[in-house]
């Protein structure tokens, strides 16, 4: 999983969250959406946390990472940390509405398309 483009403390929040489940990891962290795609790529991310301005949509960068490498979710998170969205191919949109960290969790499991190990 790769963390982009969310203040610190949102980020060390999600962090945490990742870190409680034995099947999740963090692969890296990329301050902004440059070079995106070759950090994803570099990381193997299955899914991307993004941080989103204001409960945004995501900034047209993660459309062409979701298009560019199809396997990729993008798991699009508010600043507030209170609502998140995922993205995929076609792109799919799903508003999760408030997340809790197990919420949180379940979304990204299943985007990712994991098993507990």
């Amino acid at each position: 999983m790769l963390l982009v483009g969310m203040p610190h403390m949102l980020r060390d929040i999600l962090a945490g969250v990742v870190a409680a489940q034995p099947d999740m990891e963090v692969a890296g962290e990329w301050a902004a959406v440059d070079d995106l795609e070759d950090a994803a790529r570099h990381a193997e991310a299955d899914v991307v946390l993004a941080g989103l301005s204001n409960d945004q949509e995501l900034p047209s960068e993660y459309h062409e990472l979701v298009n560019r490498l199809p396997r990729v979710k993008v798991l699009g998170i508010s600043a507030s940390g209170r609502r998140a969205v995922l993205y995929g191919l076609f792109p799919q949109t799903a508003d999760l509405g408030e997340v809790s960290p197990e919420t949180l969790a379940s979304t990204i499991r299943r985007a990712a398309g994991s098993q507990a190990r």
